[in-house]
């Protein structure tokens, strides 16, 4: 009776055991606000990281939060001038990206990897570069398929679709 009982606390208290001993090396392991380096991969920004090129080399950067990132829209007349005037007030180029695409991008995912690199500030420029012609599916049928669900009939009929060339200027002190 007495091996039965003791044999029962034990199994008791293993789960408590592993309990406590995840919570302690999950506090261990995790990187908090506290702890971030300047230039530090911090925030998720999906495939900006291939289109980036860095253009600060060693010099060190600033630790900057997503929200401290200035975003200023221009005309891609006013590019370089915008660029060339936060230059002589101080900045400095930190990196440049440039994309092709006919999707839109997400200014936030921008100011996200330009906190991540130390960069105040952001310059973009939008502009489209040509049209493609392409196909978009059509639903042309709808039925009832054998098991009582519909079944669905398509058709491609010709789309434009207009690709755009956008820049983004990160700029830094």
């Amino acid at each position: 009776m007495l091996k039965q009982s003791s044999y029962a606390l034990i199994v008791m208290r293993i789960p408590v055991l592993l309990l406590i001993a995840s919570i302690l090396c999950s506090c261990s392991i995790s990187s908090n606000v506290n702890t971030r380096k300047p230039g530090e991969p911090w925030y998720y920004y999906g495939y900006l990281r291939d289109f980036y090129r860095d253009q600060n080399g060693d010099r060190t950067v600033s630790l900057v939060w997503s929200n401290q990132v200035n975003f200023q829209e221009v005309n891609l007349g006013e590019f370089r001038n915008s660029i060339q005037t936060l230059i002589s007030q101080g900045y400095r180029k930190i990196g440049f990206i440039s994309i092709l695409t006919a999707a839109i991008v997400d200014s936030y995912d921008i100011k996200r990897l330009a906190a991540d690199e130390g960069a105040q500030q952001v310059v973009a420029c939008s502009f489209p570069v040509g049209n493609d012609r392409g196909v978009k599916p059509i639903i042309t049928n709808v039925r009832v398929g054998n098991l009582g669900h519909p079944e669905y009939e398509f058709d491609l009929v010709p789309a434009n679709v207009t690709r755009t060339q956008h820049w983004y200027q990160l700029l830094g002190k």
